[in-house]
């Protein structure tokens, strides 16, 4: 399957570099895919979410902002209480991406998680292990290329590769 990457231009800075990816033929880049799924039930944890995003842009992509799960990570993480408490049928939403480095950051798609376990979970699955999927494959990509992704600016901008 062929990964193209694309630099989502709103959420970069001068610290971090932050980026999707369109999968095969698919018109939409996940995060688009994202942001056009509602969640009228979720809107606080959405625009939690949102906040995260802009503090990311700020002060970059910090491991205290994600959930880790495998080797990718979600978000939101640290919800406060009260949101939590609006989250009675389900888990909340999960955004799925990588986190390369804290200047790094993929931004994926994702879903209402209804099970703990994202494997079990009808809504997440997929994007938890296409997440987890991609991860380990631009692990072995970053070495094998020696991409500082430290130091690089959009290293992955239009990039693609065969997964």
């Amino acid at each position: 399957m062929k990964v193209y990457f694309e630099t989502i231009e709103e959420l970069c800075s001068s610290k971090v570099d932050i980026y999707t990816v369109q999968i095969g033929d698919n018109e939409l880049f996940e995060f688009e895919k994202y942001y056009q799924k509602e969640f009228p039930e979720h809107r606080e944890e959405r625009d939690f979410i949102d906040a995260k995003l802009e503090e990311i842009k700020e002060r970059g992509a910090l491991q205290h902002y994600f959930r880790f799960e495998e080797n990718a990570v979600a978000m939101p993480n640290a919800v406060p209480q009260e949101i939590v408490e609006l989250n009675r049928d389900d888990q909340g939403i999960r955004l799925y991406g990588i986190r390369l480095s804290s200047n790094v950051l993929i931004l994926l798609n994702g879903d209402i998680k209804t099970n703990q376990n994202p494997r079990e979970c009808p809504n997440v699955r997929n994007h938890f292990l296409f997440a987890n999927r991609l991860a380990v494959y631009l692990t072995n990509y970053i070495q094998e290329e020696r991409i500082d992704i430290v130091h690089s600016k959009q290293c992955f901008s239009g990039l693609e590769i065969e997964i």
